[in-house]
């Protein structure tokens, strides 16, 4: 959090334990933990009278104002998250890996091919994939890489949990209904192509 953002609660009229509190609730963003932290008491205590410090009008503001600090602090807004969101939806696994398929001949020991039953050679049908360089990919978009017993696998963020984040987003945004309709216009023509 910002030395000023410190500063205006120092001066404000919360008691020491509430200022405590209210930068303890901001760091952690839970009442219990943060109660404990500060008055050192149960957590069955801490539940009850935790739950009651957010219901404080003047410990909601700090908590407000300490909030608002530490977006600037970190440069995150929403827009940013919103961004974020909207690269998640729009992944595409092939920004990520190559893959293909080719035929192989069956053939013995001594490299002659396998002849089925009218006398065609046997081919095998195989697939291949491999991972693009990570110089030329957003690497953001990876949940997970790993490599086992059946090869490599790349997990990317849940592009359908974005979209549905998103929405929801927009649903709240109020009565901007023309920023809502373009935003869930633009999700929707993305699941049309993705389904192509």
């Amino acid at each position: 959090m910002t030395q000023k953002a410190i500063e205006d609660l120092a001066e404000s009229e919360l008691k020491d334990n509430q200022k405590a509190f209210a930068i303890e609730y901001v760091r952690l963003a839970n009442a219990t933990q943060a109660y404990i932290n500060v008055y050192d008491v149960s957590y069955s205590v801490a539940k009850v009278n935790g739950s009651s410090m957010l219901t404080n009008a003047n410990v909601q503001s700090a908590i407000s104002e300490l909030s608002k600090a530490k977006f600037k602090e970190l440069s995150v807004g929403m827009f940013d998250f919103m961004e974020d969101l909207a690269t998640e939806a729009r992944a595409d696994i092939g920004d990520f890996v190559e893959f293909g398929q080719y035929d192989e001949l069956a053939t013995d020991s001594d490299g002659d091919a396998y002849l089925d039953t009218n006398d065609e050679p046997i081919k095998y049908h195989k697939s291949w994939m491999q991972f693009k360089d990570k110089d030329k990919i957003d690497t953001s978009l990876i949940k997970n890489i790993s490599i086992g017993k059946d090869g490599p696998h790349i997990e990317l963020h849940d592009r359908d949990k974005a979209r549905k984040q998103l929405i929801e987003y927009t649903q709240s945004m109020g009565d901007n209904t023309s920023t809502r309709a373009v935003i869930v216009d633009d999700i929707s023509e993305l699941g049309d192509l993705n389904d192509e």
